[in-house]
């Protein structure tokens, strides 16, 4: 019968690891293919292997121009819908991120009184996340309860986030 992926089309085989309601859907199209270290989406198709972010912009609007990045607009590094993306520099980048407060790691700078984008959550909640997710509680409840992304939840939940905290 021969390998399924080998008669999709590059298109399909990306569509294949979304979850996003119908196409026309204005939320976030959410990879559910795998991950890469950061946390964002990998897509290989013909033994190329690129951030899934980068292949929905290149599938859905076109070539990336060399030196710059996609960057999501919602802030969701598992979403693929080309409408939340734009195109910057690294430094633009950086900057948008410094901008939405997502630079900062940790609660140590926060509990100082800064406002620095330091993370949101304390040890202490983690600790209390990973609880309620063994108990089996929503990622989205979680999220909703702690003020975060539930995308934050899931990240923490693979160890891709808050790894040192059991």
């Amino acid at each position: 019968m021969g390998n399924l992926y080998h008669r999709l089309s590059i298109k399909q085989a990306f569509q294949m690891n979304i979850d996003c309601g119908p196409i026309e859907n204005d939320g976030c199209w959410t990879w559910i293919g795998g991950l890469g270290p950061g946390g964002y989406g990998r897509f290989q198709f013909n033994k190329r292997r690129i951030g899934a972010h980068r292949a929905s912009y290149e599938l859905y609007i076109g070539p990336i121009p060399k030196g710059l990045c996609v960057c999501h607009k919602c802030d969701n590094r598992v979403c693929v819908n080309p409408k939340h993306f734009f195109l910057g520099t690294i430094a633009e980048n950086n900057l948008d991120k410094y901008l939405k407060g997502r630079h900062g790691k940790g609660e140590s700078v926060s509990n100082k009184g800064m406002d620095n984008g330091a993370s949101k959550l304390t040890d202490d909640e983690v600790k209390e996340i990973k609880k309620l997710l063994r108990q089996g509680i929503s990622q989205q409840k979680i999220a909703d309860r702690f003020g975060v992304a539930q995308t934050n939840i899931s990240l923490i939940k693979r160890g891709l986030k808050w790894k040192h905290i059991d």
